[in-house]
């Protein structure tokens, strides 16, 4: 009886608790690898959900010995957490009073910052151990890696007018360049990022990871089409390579020869000119400059909290989110948008974590260790797609935590390494 209780006990440790809720949560992120009919709709329901979940599980953690401890070695994740909360207090005053919203309306247009929440929950796990670290990573780079292989399918099929098998689907982004753009779920950009890495800096099952890493980033330049991810992710790996070229001089040849390649074959023009507002993509550039403009009428309003918090429920607040036109969105204004959308006070929240990771990052070059190239890698992307695609949207904040947790991890714990992280984990 008593081992019985004692398993029991074990099977609902907090840790085995935050173990499967993250990998529920990531589970939901790939939208269940379309094995069922998930939409954009409950997409943002669980997104929802998630919030004060990670909210409740932090505040568990407050009240444990242990928790404590570890979170005392994440101080300035806590700080930054506690700065974020008394902003959404301050800015959900200002918005309620300003447009009347209720409680669940400030919830709705707020909620992705409670998302941060799960940055000290996954800390937690990984600083108990670094084979839960280990495990938790495979997880999530095979759902990655399923991700984007379910993408191509789902792109072909659609090229082909072949009928999609699985009952769900990827979002629907309309075409570009003459072919279907399908949202890439953000564990596809962590593992095409991830697997990317481990081919540079590592020589173990380097031709699965070089396949592995071939399907995310086709599947993200190919069918995802995002300009701006196209950009980042180059700017990324030609930093990876850059980098890993001190220890082998082969990477920089490589790194010169496909800059040399990508100019000559004119890809840098005909991307610069699909920004031009005459370009094929016009229409998107003239819609993001008017929306400049627009917004920035609101923050020389009232520059510390900017707009604020507005859900579109009525046809003067729906004016008043996307513009007279109905086609102005923060969400592509990247960090500009941020900054108009919260104000000053709240693009603090956006800085402060980059801020952290671009110092982390120099610091793990600086010990020469290999993860020190991821590192410099992720944080690039992140600074470069930051120009249009803001990492605290509700569409990407999900995925932020995970990188901020496992850039401290390393940061602190100068044993932790990713090599042992596929293939080798769990022996």
């Amino acid at each position: 009886m008593t081992n019985t209780l004692r398993r029991i006990r074990f099977k609902l440790s907090y840790d085995n608790i935050l173990i499967a809720v993250f990998a529920l949560v990531y589970f939901l992120d790939v939208k269940c690898l379309c094995l069922i009919k998930y939409s954009r709709a409950k997409d943002l329901n669980a997104l929802e959900l998630m919030a004060p979940l990670f909210v409740g599980l932090f505040m568990l953690m407050l009240f444990s010995k242990v928790g404590r401890e570890y979170l005392n070695r994440g101080r300035f994740v806590t700080s930054v957490l506690i700065y974020t909360v008394l902003v959404v207090i301050i800015t959900a005053v200002y918005s309620m009073r300003t447009y009347s919203e209720s409680v669940l309306d400030i919830f709705i247009a707020s909620f992705h910052f409670f998302i941060l929440f799960a940055t000290p929950l996954l800390f937690y796990l990984f600083q108990r151990s670094e084979k839960t670290m280990h495990n938790l990573l495979k997880v999530l780079v095979f759902l990655g890696v399923a991700s984007s292989l379910v993408a191509i399918l789902q792109g072909v099929c659609s090229q082909l007018h072949i009928r999609f098998l699985l009952p769900g689907s990827y979002q629907f982004g309309g075409y570009r360049y003459g072919r279907i753009r399908l949202s890439p779920t953000n564990l596809a950009r962590f593992s095409a990022l991830y697997l990317t890495y481990k081919f540079i800096a590592e020589r173990e099952k380097r031709l699965l990871t070089g396949m592995c890493a071939s399907v995310g980033l086709f599947s993200i330049i190919y069918y995802g089409s995002t300009r701006m991810d196209m950009i980042a992710f180059a700017v990324c790996i030609a930093m990876m390579l850059y980098f890993a070229g001190s220890k082998k001089k082969v990477y920089r040849v490589l790194l010169i020869l496909a800059i040399v390649v990508f100019l000559s074959m004119g890809f840098a023009s005909e991307i610069l000119e699909s920004f031009s507002e005459s370009g094929e993509n016009g229409a998107s550039t003239t819609a993001r400059m008017g929306a400049i403009q627009y917004f920035l009428t609101y923050f020389k309003k009232n520059p510390l909290l900017g707009m604020g918090y507005v859900v579109p429920r009525s046809p003067s607040l729906t004016r008043i989110w996307s513009g007279p036109y109905g086609v102005y969105y923060f969400d592509d204004l990247g960090l500009m948008g941020g900054l108009f959308h919260y104000g000053i006070m709240g693009i603090v929240i956006n800085v402060l974590p980059l801020v952290r990771l671009v110092y982390i990052a120099v610091k793990l070059l600086m010990t020469k260790r290999s993860e020190g190239i991821w590192a410099i890698g992720v944080i690039t992307y992140i600074l470069v797609s930051q120009i249009s695609l803001n990492y605290l949207d509700y569409q990407r904040t999900l995925i932020f935590p995970l990188y901020w947790a496992l850039f401290e991890v390393l940061y602190i714990n100068e044993s932790y390494t990713f090599n042992r992280t596929i293939g080798k984990a769990g022996e």
